[in-house]
C-alpha cells in the first residue's frame, strides 16, 4: 500500500510532499514520485529527532512551500478520492532502537501491566480488536483486564499460561508477540515465533504506545514553530548510501 507524507490544511485537501526529492530519502520499493511504502516512510522520518527538525529539512530543500510552512505534517493513504490520515503515524529517531531490538517494545508494553496501567491495556485491546493476528488471545486479555479494573488488582488470569506451565509469557505479552512477529503453530499447538517482524503491525503497535504515552503531555508546537532561516544550517548526511546506522538489517 502506498503512503504519502502530507501537510494538513483544515477544510482543504492535504498537500502531498514529494519526499522522493529529498537527499535523506531512500527508495527501496517499486513506488515512484511522492508515493512511498511505510518502511520507506519510517526510514526517512527516523532520520530526524522530531517534527520540527523534519520540517526544517523539508523547508530548506524547498519541498514544503514557504507559505504553508506551519501546517501539521502527517502520513496519509489514499481511499477513493480522499486521503485518510493514518492514526498514530510518524516515527522519529528515538523509535529506531525498537526496530533494532523488538523485545524492548514488548518489555515497554509489559511494564504497563506491571505498573497496573489497566487503562492502557483497555485502549490497546480496543484498538487491535479487529486484528486477526491476535484474535485468539485478545478476548482473554480483555477478560483479565476487566477483572483487574473491577478489583483494582492485577488478575491472575494474565498469568494463566505461566501458572499452567505452557508458556513463559503472560497473555499481554502473547498478544503483542502475535501482533508483531511472524510465527507458525506446531501440530501440538505450540506457537513458534520467527525473528522476522510484521512490519506494518510493528509500526502500528509502536506508534500506538508512543501516542498513549504522549497524549497527556503538553504539546507546545506553537511555541516551537519559529524557524530562524538565517541561522539554520543544512543537515550533513554522513552516509552516501542514505542508510541509517544499523538500519539495513530491517529489510534484508
Amino acid at each position: 500500500m502506498a503512503y504519502y507524507l502530507t501537510l494538513d490544511r483544515r477544510g482543504k485537501e492535504p498537500i502531498l510532499l514529494d519526499i522522493d526529492k529529498s537527499k535523506y530519502f531512500s527508495r527501496i520499493s517499486r513506488y515512484k514520485g511522492n508515493k512511498a511504502s511505510i518502511e520507506e516512510m519510517d526510514v526517512f522520518t527516523m532520520m530526524f529527532s522530531n517534527e520540527q527538525e523534519l520540517r526544517k529539512a523539508l523547508i530548506l530543500e524547498e519541498i514544503i512551500p514557504l507559505n504553508e510552512w506551519d501546517k501539521p505534517i502527517s502520513i496519509r493513504r489514499k481511499n477513493g478520492d480522499k486521503f485518510d490520515k493514518v492514526m498514530y503515524d510518524i516515527l522519529y529517531q528515538k523509535d529506531l532502537e525498537y526496530f533494532m531490538n523488538p523485545e524492548k517494545l514488548i518489555a515497554r508494553i509489559n511494564n504497563k501491566l506491571l505498573t497496573y496501567d489497566f487503562t492502557f491495556i483497555d485502549e490497546y485491546v480496543k484498538y487491535f480488536r479487529n486484528f486477526r493476528d491476535c484474535s485468539s488471545t485478545l478476548p482473554e486479555v480483555r477478560n483479565a483486564n476487566n477483572e483487574s479494573i473491577r478489583t483494582g488488582m492485577r488478575s491472575q488470569l494474565f498469568d494463566i499460561d505461566i501458572l499452567e506451565g505452557t508458556s513463559n509469557d503472560n497473555l499481554l505479552v502473547r498478544m503483542t508477540k502475535l501482533l508483531i512477529y511472524k510465527y507458525y503453530q506446531t501440530n501440538n499447538g505450540n506457537i513458534i515465533y520467527k525473528d522476522e517482524i510484521k512490519y506494518l503491525n510493528f509500526h502500528r503497535v509502536l506508534a500506538f504506545v508512543n501516542n498513549y504515552d504522549n497524549k497527556d503531555k503538553s504539546y507546545e508546537v506553537a511555541n516551537q514553530m519559529y524557524i530562524p532561516f538565517e541561522d539554520t544550517k543544512k543537515r550533513i548526511k554522513k552516509k552516501s548510501n542514505h542508510e541509517i546506522e544499523g538500519q539495513s538489517s530491517l529489510f534484508d
